[in-house]
């Protein structure tokens, strides 16, 4: 065991306070000399000193730490306000590039532009008997990071040159509840759009209407005999081609 604390420092430092009283009062009776003694206890008040000026100093740097925290994230605050006040002034003036030179500031970067929306694919009618109503369902992938994509369907029906619109859906779903009675079929396509940007146009989807208003789904141009199927049945074209 130790005569002394050696793993805690202010252990070690309050045995040294502890003793050089001691050391001093019996110096003679216990060996040392008086100015041995002396000196010691010079070492223990000028140890004990520094240990408080560097508690006092660390508790100063941590408020200090703080304060410099804070006040950085004012700046950053106030930066972004000034360099976003400088751009809406750029933006507005005839040779923005000259306001961004005289404010040392870099201009916006180009965009990089985004895909197209994906083509929309595997479509599907689902009929709603009691209502004459379809449901036309689609699957298409939107790309990471983009947001807004809406869809355009259009339909014709039989007498009918082109693709007429009849609606716009943010989901990959639309119902057509407007479907003239006695149609035999129905063809739709659908095309995704995201801003000014337009993805291509999908396959046709042709549904053919049974005599009580049930739907087949077939191939645009195949020579297929229309089918009635039951009411409620998802339904997917078994091929086609692009308009």
């Amino acid at each position: 065991m130790s005569t002394y604390p050696t793993d805690n420092r202010s252990d070690f430092i309050a045995w040294c306070q502890a003793h050089d009283t001691v050391f001093i009062d019996n110096a003679p009776d216990i060996g040392l000399t008086a100015p041995q003694a002396e000196a010691f206890e010079i070492l223990t008040v000028k140890a004990a000193d520094a240990i408080r000026v560097q508690r006092e100093a660390a508790q100063a740097a941590m408020a200090a730490t703080q304060t410099a925290k804070a006040a950085v994230r004012a700046l950053r605050i106030g930066a972004g306000d000034v360099v976003r006040t400088v751009r809406a002034f750029a933006e507005n003036a005839k040779t923005p590039l000259n306001i961004y030179n005289k404010a040392q500031i870099a201009p916006p970067a180009d965009r990089t532009p985004t895909p197209a929306p994906e083509r929309p694919r595997s479509l599907m009618a689902t009929l709603d008997a009691t209502r004459g109503a379809l449901t036309i369902r689609w699957k298409a992938r939107n790309s990471a990071g983009t947001s807004g994509t809406n869809y355009l369907i259009r339909r014709k029906l039989p007498g009918e040159d082109q693709f007429a619109f009849v609606g716009v859906s943010g989901a990959k779903l639309f119902d057509d509840g407007m479907i003239p009675e006695g149609v035999p079929q129905v063809e739709y396509t659908v095309q995704a759009v995201r801003g000014k940007r337009a993805g291509a146009v999908s396959a046709i989807l042709t549904v053919r209407m049974g005599a009580v208003k049930r739907a087949a789904v077939i191939a645009v141009g195949a020579a297929l005999a229309a089918q009635v199927l039951p009411a409620e049945k998802k339904l997917k074209p078994a091929g086609g081609f692009a308009r």
